[in-house]
């Protein structure tokens, strides 16, 4: 018997959320009929299958595998087939991560800023999707020109189901040319991020 992967990455998740189907591909390469005694996916995943309870020498089925995230964070499963084929039963590995936090825009720009001087901020705003609340865990700015960039928040360490909040962002140039940082916030499971631009003039 053959599966056609033994891991599966899934993509962020919201919360409470199910994902698209990835397709595992079950083959009987053995000369006889193989018979399946079953077939379960464990965690925050679910399973659905055209197998039936017996595979033809040769022939092949479909296990399609979706991630359906509980809580936030990296989460992990697996997909287990038990069958009368010689080294039964077989694991799947499943991996995704549950987001409960979105974070948008996903990269903010400041053109052609005096040296020295701040430009009015610009607002990215951080929403909690799900029907539960969210941990804040850290709001700051990284990267190469951490000093150009400076952020102001309405968040504070919990955001409710439903809710939003914003981070005001400014940009104050010390120097002529392109500078670049980046909005990090952890929270909600995952770390999310705005790529931030500026020009000094």
């Amino acid at each position: 018997m053959l599966l056609s992967s033994t891991a599966l990455t899934f993509a962020s998740q919201t919360v409470g959320t199910q994902s698209p189907l990835q397709r595992l591909t079950l083959t009987n390469s053995g000369s006889a009929t193989l018979s399946i005694s079953g077939i379960a996916a464990r965690g925050d995943f679910r399973q659905q299958n055209n197998c039936g309870m017996s595979l033809a020498a040769g022939a092949k089925c479909s296990i399609m595998v979706a991630f359906n995230p509980r809580l936030g964070g990296i989460r992990s499963g697996s997909l287990t087939v038990s069958s009368n084929a010689a080294g039964s039963p077989n694991v799947v590995s499943l991996t995704g991560i549950g987001v409960f936090l979105t974070l948008s825009p996903s990269a903010v720009t400041f053109n052609g800023q005096a040296i020295n001087t701040i430009r009015a901020p610009q607002v990215v705003t951080l929403g909690n999707v799900t029907t539960l609340a969210g941990r804040v865990v850290s709001i700051r700015i990284a990267g190469p020109n951490t000093l150009a960039f400076t952020q102001t928040t309405t968040c504070g360490t919990s955001l409710a189901a439903g809710a939003s909040c914003t981070v005001s962002v400014k940009f104050a140039p010390k120097f002529k040319g392109g500078q670049t940082a980046t909005l990090e916030v952890a929270g909600g499971g995952t770390n999310l991020s705005t790529a931030l631009t500026g020009t000094g003039k």
